[in-house]
């Protein structure tokens, strides 16, 4: 089963302390980070499965750091959470594509479910991606096809029309109808 990378990001270390020693005993492997700043670094150099931010930190505020993790890597899951909720900040956080929004204090059983979650639907969107790639790929296989079987078929269509041509000209030259036999059995390949 494969180890889930979380990157806890928040400018409280009791906070950050919390939800490394609680994630960790859901088997997951837990980055912590105290700012934004750092965090943007650490996702260039490593992959992360989740960020779980706090919405507001010095420098680069939650918010920002969503913005960012999404040019880095569109299927990073992200949760932010806050202790200063507001309609707008949820709202904007969705739109910046995050997973989820969660209140403090964190219920850690919540969070879990809520990961888990967040889990599944990057693992549903990868899937989607892959299906969506695949169809584009037979499309194009489709379309090439038949890009190749329309001379195709006109090609086999002139051979038979040259034979009978040659029949009803009564031309007798093996050399000739050997040739066209050779170009009729490779095209129908």
């Amino acid at each position: 089963m494969k180890q889930y990378k979380i990157l806890v990001v928040d400018d409280d270390y009791a906070s950050r302390l919390m939800l490394k020693k609680a994630l960790e005993q859901y088997s997951y492997d837990v980055t912590l980070c105290s700012n934004g700043t750092d965090a943007l670094n650490l996702l260039r150099e490593q992959r992360f499965d989740l960020v779980l931010t706090d919405l507001i930190m010095q420098g680069i505020s939650g918010i920002d750091l969503l913005e960012k993790v999404r040019e880095l890597e569109s299927d990073i899951a992200t949760i932010l959470l806050t202790g200063h909720a507001s309609i707008e900040t949820a709202v904007q956080a969705v739109r910046l594509g995050a997973n989820d929004y969660l209140l403090k204090p964190i219920n850690l059983e919540e969070l879990q479910i809520r990961i888990k979650r967040a889990f599944e639907r990057v693992e549903l969107e990868r899937r989607l991606y892959e299906a969506e790639r695949q169809l584009t790929y037979n499309a194009t296989i489709a379309t090439t096809n038949h890009e190749i079987n329309q001379p195709l078929t006109v090609i086999i269509s002139a051979i038979d029309m040259i034979k009978m041509e040659l029949q009803k000209l009564n031309v007798q030259n093996p050399r000739l109808a050997n040739y066209l036999q050779l170009m009729h059995k490779s095209s129908m390949r």
